[in-house]
């Protein structure tokens, strides 16, 4: 065998190496088995993303850190959706994490949690040349273009994905209102219950609030429905003086002082039927 023919079959044979290197580094990642679709069929019970965990607790999302508060879940499922739907397409770069936003200082840090144990780590950096691409890495040295969607895939403002709902009832049967522990009216009217009904449930929350021990309420609101009683006790928003926040053990949901404030200050007695 010449030179020339043993230089060609080293290559080729070098490049095979290579490529089966390649390979097996979409294949098998740090935690758990790595393919062209990392997620796909696997159950996602927790997510990671840079400072923010998100667990399924008893079929429930949750933000867990910072804070701990529901999810939306439908907004989380979406996201979910787009985790289990992600691949990871050809090869770029070897080294040189900077060129794609892959820098310690400028990464996403993503791990999925998968529920018979194992984890998937992914680095996310920017987005890629072409529609829903980005770039990403998993051993922090070799660089792939994924598809799937754009980065970042969960917002840094743990606000985003939080359920804001403030009441999860169907129907009202009454409700009592009270300032300062004295009771205002309790309403039990066919015509006023049934705006209740069709409001209350719809009514959303701006904000979810951490630090809430130094507010204290005025207004004290039950709510006779059919799943059972709902209590709330509600203070004006001396911050946003329109609004009003709704305290709920260890946080506040604050809610548009316009959609509220009826409900806290009763009607015109003499155009509904309420009773003491």
């Amino acid at each position: 065998m010449d030179k020339k023919a043993a230089k060609i079959i080293g290559i080729s044979t070098g490049t095979i190496v290579i490529l089966l290197l390649i390979a097996i580094g979409l294949m098998f990642g740090r935690k758990g088995r790595v393919g062209k679709f990392p997620l796909k069929g696997w159950e996602i019970v927790k997510v990671k993303y840079d400072d923010l965990i998100y667990e399924k607790k008893d079929g429930t999302w949750y933000l867990t850190f910072p804070h701990l508060y529901r999810v939306d879940s439908t907004k989380m499922q979406e996201k979910l959706n787009i985790l289990k739907d992600f691949r990871i397409g050809e090869f770029i770069d070897r080294g040189n994490l900077g060129d794609y936003g892959l820098d310690k200082e400028h990464r996403s840090k993503l791990v999925a949690y998968i529920k018979k144990g194992d984890s998937l780590i992914f680095y996310l950096g920017k987005n890629g040349p072409v529609s829903l691409s980005f770039y990403l890495t998993m051993d922090t040295v070799n660089v792939y273009l994924g598809y799937g969607f754009r980065t970042p895939l969960f917002p840094k403002n743990e606000q985003v994905l939080l359920d804001k709902n403030v009441y999860e009832f169907t129907s009202v049967d009454s409700m009592k209102v009270y300032k300062n522990d004295k009771l205002l009216k309790r309403y039990r009217d066919t015509t006023y219950t049934k705006e209740l009904s069709n409001f209350l449930p719809r009514l959303r929350a701006y904000e979810i609030l951490w630090d809430i021990k130094d507010i204290k309420p005025v207004y004290t609101v039950k709510v006779y429905t059919p799943m059972g009683e709902f209590e709330d006790r509600i203070a004006p928003d001396t911050k946003n003086k329109n609004d009003y926040i709704v305290l709920r053990d260890s946080v506040g949901l604050r809610i548009p002082g316009f959609r509220i404030k009826r409900y806290l200050n009763p009607p015109d007695s003499r155009k509904i039927r309420t009773v003491d």
